[in-house]
């Protein structure tokens, strides 16, 4: 965020039910927005609830889903924002965009009822209630804001997050790290050790990319956000939507998917994914982790990130990108790739690809 700042762009961390100090609630507060003067260049926190109400088996999709969008409808942004997701918000920002997909769908159906003078009063409806299948199982009058449209987006960035499809991909996996790391994983997410232990938290998130003292500090602060809610939901873990047709990734807005080469949680096929399923520009960073925003490595993410906003194209006029366009090449960060057949920066390099479903 500050070096989004330093740019010039407005930067919001939202601090969605509960992660960091906000907790789980009955009902949306969307005045729980960050407050002040906004200035060109800032950056913002936001605490999207603040009653307590436990979900036993932690927060549904379409719920995180709605918070962000009423979030973004309450800030009135004279440009769309770009909405970024690291790890598991890089699910929800994937969410989202499938349910502005969604959107387009039901107004273009509404476009060509209109010319054929052609009323369908059930498509509209079956539109409202399809967001996502936890839905249903959400109290709509507590959280009214469900219902809502989600607004348009300039861009959509994915941090060191797994692509649609591929969050259960345990077969690709094991291929990629081997039977033996597959296993020692499985038992950290199961056992929570990686909550228990710093040197687990350390080998999963961070491993040499930064210091002890810092590693701590991150440490306790993680603990203390992922205690209120299960690390993995049942939900995410079968979350696997149907991928865009070719010709809708045209109206949506353009997406980065950027990861780090030495990531253990989120492998580089994961990340790569993104660029069949969404037209997605794809960015491998060489020696980076999965916490890819802390310790010495987020400059160079940062600076990735930067150069992305600055030469991304907009919405509705991506067709005209050339498929010989000249892959853009990124400096890489010092360290070693993490094993694994798709680990090696030798075979992933730290570039832009060209994202060939995006193209008329």
């Amino acid at each position: 965020m500050p070096a989004l700042a330093a740019a010039g762009h407005d930067s919001y961390a939202l601090s969605l039910r509960g992660q960091g100090s906000s907790q789980l609630c009955a009902s949306h507060q969307p005045a729980a927005a960050a407050g002040g003067t906004e200035q060109s260049g800032s950056q913002h926190s936001s605490s999207s609830s603040s009653s307590s109400k436990a979900f036993a088996h932690g927060v549904p999709l379409a719920l995180n889903v709605a918070d962000i969008a009423a979030f973004i409808r309450s800030r009135n942004f004279s440009t769309p924002p770009v909405l970024v997701g690291h790890s598991l918000g890089g699910m929800f920002v994937q969410e989202y965009l499938h349910q502005l997909h969604r959107q387009q769908q039901q107004q273009q159906q509404q476009q060509q009822q209109q010319q054929q003078q052609a009323v369908l009063l059930t498509a509209a409806a079956e539109s409202k209630t399809s967001s996502s299948s936890s839905s249903s199982s959400i109290d709509a009058a507590a959280f009214p804001h469900l219902s809502e449209p989600v607004s348009a987006l300039s861009g959509a960035v994915l941090l060191a997050s797994a692509c649609a499809g591929t969050v259960m991909s345990f077969g690709q996996f094991i291929a990629d790290v081997g039977l033996p790391e597959f296993l020692y994983q499985m038992y950290i997410v199961f056992s929570c050790a990686h909550l228990n232990d710093m040197n687990t938290a350390r080998y999963c998130w961070w491993q040499d990319s930064m210091d002890e003292a810092e590693a701590a500090k991150h440490f306790e602060a993680v603990r203390s956000s992922s205690s209120v809610l299960p690390y993995v939901t049942k939900e995410v873990g079968a979350w696997k939507p149907p991928a865009p047709e070719a010709a809708a990734l045209q109206q949506l807005p353009p997406v980065l998917a950027l990861g780090g080469a030495a990531d253990r949680i989120i492998r580089p096929f994961q990340v790569c994914a993104a660029r069949e399923y969404w037209g997605a520009d794809v960015a491998l960073l060489d020696g980076v982790t999965h916490d890819l925003l802390l310790g010495p490595q987020a400059s160079a993410v940062s600076e990735q990130l930067l150069t992305w906003l600055q030469q991304a194209p907009q919405a509705g006029v991506r067709a005209a990108r050339s498929s010989s366009s000249t892959d853009m090449v990124a400096p890489a960060v010092p360290g070693s790739a993490a094993g694994g057949s798709a680990g090696g920066a030798e075979q992933l390099s730290v570039q832009f690809m060209a994202s060939s479903r995006r193209q008329s």
